[in-house]
């Protein structure tokens, strides 16, 4: 029989406050995720309010009239609650007075690092941009259903090409058959190999095809290609061509290679994704967090500052409370809890605000050479070498650069691009396997397309340059940049 016992025990362990579950909670968060947040907060919490700029004549002005109204308000507010309701009873020994600790409001972020450089966005900026794109972009399916209405007056019809319309992925195609639709949506098989039929006479050709090949194919028949090289090359030898096997092709049409490769530039100028030239829900726009600028010589950091809304605590709110403080009810308690959140949340904004700053400046300084000379200078740096120069754990960098782009004069990078592991020299230096990369594509660029290189003779030509580099780690590589093998990159004529 096992013997159960009841044990304590005393253990050391660091159980995090509030506060810091509250700012690690917020380093993740993306700038629209962040936006969001906040605006909840804004509508959650009654002691939060934008800290909108005024100049400061306006802002004087302002304050002083805030004050009287707000004055006069309280005045108001005390002498309805001394008529309408009772003080309540002093509290006695047993039940001390409800005087809650309150922080330091007029120095609320001493305790902080100053503040760091913020840039707005001009009218023009990627912000105002994202939004236009965003409010005029047409997607595919209203410019389906808009010809769909003005091509056919048939209810059925219409019914009908809207189930396929409302099938079409991002690309413009559809994984099922017009039989399968029918059968699953209860339609008339006839009726829905009309709608069919017509969505693939819409704009843009190829729409409603269920792959490449039969996009490719119903181009070249509106084009009137039916019985030309090309038709035959993707009607027959479709998966031969993708894999660039050309010669093969030419012997078993029985036409010279000459003309597949004719006909194969006459295939590069259709689309193989009809749909993706249209606006989708679904659209991904980066917005920079950081933006590094050269002046004067040198690179400077600022943090873009019309992403997140400057927040305070309300003073019309904060003085209810000061007034109804020793008022030991539940009203004092919601304020009181509101009071607090709402000055966790403007201190965790402002730490993480400080926190990307340094984690920006940290990275400029480590990869100064990139930003002077650019990508093959990119050097190795781990997580390890940012938190050793901030004095923080690394998993606070990674925290802080997810999600987080940083807008340069060599372009716009996640803020995670930086941080590649280190790949050892024949001198004993080491180089970032991003700038490997960049160099290997620079061999590829400028091979012979006649004869381009393998795998192993690129680890060679590397081996040749001081890099140890073994050939799967160049197979690695060449199919992270998407580039592809020996005999798909083979150029049989020249065009």
């Amino acid at each position: 029989m096992i013997e159960q016992r009841l044990e304590t025990k005393q253990i050391q362990g660091l159980v995090p406050t509030v506060e810091m579950q509250q700012a690690i909670a917020l380093l993740p968060m993306s700038t629209l995720e962040l936006q969001q947040h906040v605006q909840q907060q804004l509508q959650e919490n009654p002691m939060l309010e934008l800290a909108e700029e005024e100049p400061e004549e306006e802002a004087e002005e302002s304050k002083k009239e805030e004050s009287e109204t707000q004055a006069a308000a309280e005045q108001e507010s005390s002498i309805a609650d001394a008529e309408d309701e009772p003080l309540p009873e002093p509290p006695t020994e047993s039940e001390p007075e409800f005087e809650p600790s309150d922080p330091d409001y007029e120095n609320l972020f001493s305790d902080l690092p100053p503040s760091v450089p913020t840039r707005d966005s001009t009218g023009d900026d990627a912000g105002s941009v994202m939004e236009r794109t965003t409010s005029e972009a047409e997607t595919l399916s209203d410019h389906l259903l808009e010809q769909v209405r003005m091509t056919t007056t048939d209810p059925e019809i219409r019914h009908a090409a809207e189930i396929v319309i409302s099938r079409l992925d991002a690309d413009g195609f559809c994984d099922m058959s017009a039989e399968e639709l029918a059968e699953a949506c209860n339609i008339d098989p006839t009726t829905m190999q009309t709608a069919w039929s017509l969505i693939r006479t819409l704009d843009p050709p190829g729409v409603g095809a269920r792959n490449v090949r039969e996009c490719l194919l119903i181009q070249m028949e509106r084009k009137g290609w039916i019985g030309s090289t090309a038709f035959a090359m993707i009607r027959d030898h479709f998966e031969e061509v993708g894999k660039n096997r050309l010669p093969t092709v030419a012997r078993k049409l029985g036409v010279s290679l000459e003309e597949v490769v004719a006909a194969l530039e006459q295939i590069k100028t259709l689309e193989p994704r009809p749909g993706r030239s249209f606006g989708s829900q679904e659209t991904n726009y980066i917005v920079p967090d950081v933006i590094v600028e050269k002046v004067g010589g040198e690179y400077v950091v600022s943090l873009r500052n019309d992403g997140i809304p400057r927040l305070r605590v309300s003073r019309y709110y904060r003085n209810l409370y000061e007034q109804l403080r020793r008022h030991r009810n539940k009203d004092t308690q919601y304020l009181k809890d509101r009071l607090d959140s709402a000055v966790l949340l403007i201190k965790s904004l402002e730490r993480r605000k400080n926190t990307l700053y340094r984690v920006a400046k940290s990275i400029v300084n480590h990869q100064i050479e990139f930003f002077e000379y650019g990508p093959k200078y990119l050097k190795p740096m781990t997580l390890r070498v940012v938190a050793d120069d901030l004095q923080v754990h690394e998993s606070t960098i990674s925290r802080i650069t997810t999600q987080k782009y940083m807008q340069t004069p060599r372009g716009t990078f996640e803020m995670k691009f930086f941080f590649t592991s280190p790949v050892e020299t024949e001198s004993g230096e080491s180089l970032s396997a991003r700038s490997v990369r960049t160099i290997l594509k620079e061999i590829i660029e400028s091979e012979n397309p006649r004869r381009p290189y393998s795998d192993q003779q690129l680890a060679e030509i590397l081996k040749k340059r001081g890099f140890r580099i073994a050939r799967r780690t160049v197979t690695k590589y060449r199919e992270q940049m998407n580039i592809p093998p020996l005999k798909q990159r083979i150029r049989y004529l020249d065009s």
